[in-house]
């Protein structure tokens, strides 16, 4: 097998992110701040970069899928999956969504109607309610 890296990336990424946490710890509010901005001027920026990219990735992930390329097996021509198609669908949405719903199903609209996202409505008025569902709709949509 290949060594890609091994111990070099391990070791790098340890430093980054106990640096990090060493920062984080020793400066909060300004950890906070620079975080915060960072955030905001990436979405301000990039949001669209983002939707677009991913939009751009499902549609080409579904065109991989029904091409001939949708028929290529992962390991040797002789193995098997371990589990059928529905066994593995299952899994996927009761590891992903399922765990995602019954923790935020209800937290996340709750939460948008009692603070929009971004301020543009007002909060706790059937203008933030519809609003928090349609963000909701929309963090669980097929993105």
């Amino acid at each position: 097998m290949a060594n890609h890296g091994g111990k070099s990336v391990f070791i790098s990424s340890v430093v980054i992110i106990f640096g990090l946490v060493i920062v984080g710890a020793s400066f909060p509010e300004g950890f906070a701040n620079a975080a915060e901005g960072a955030l905001s001027t990436i979405t301000g920026l990039f949001g669209w970069f983002y939707l677009f990219s991913v939009f751009g990735f499902v549609i080409f992930l579904f065109g991989l899928a029904l091409s001939k390329y949708g028929k290529v097996r992962l390991g040797p021509q002789d193995s098997r999956p371990n589990y059928t198609f529905f066994s593995w669908i299952s899994m996927l949405l009761a590891a992903g969504f399922g765990v995602g719903l019954v923790f935020y199903g209800m937290a996340e609209p709750m939460f948008h109607f009692i603070e929009p996202p971004y301020g543009d409505r007002t909060a706790e008025t059937e203008a933030a309610a519809r609003y928090a569902i349609q963000y909701s709709y929309f963090n669980w949509g097929i993105h």
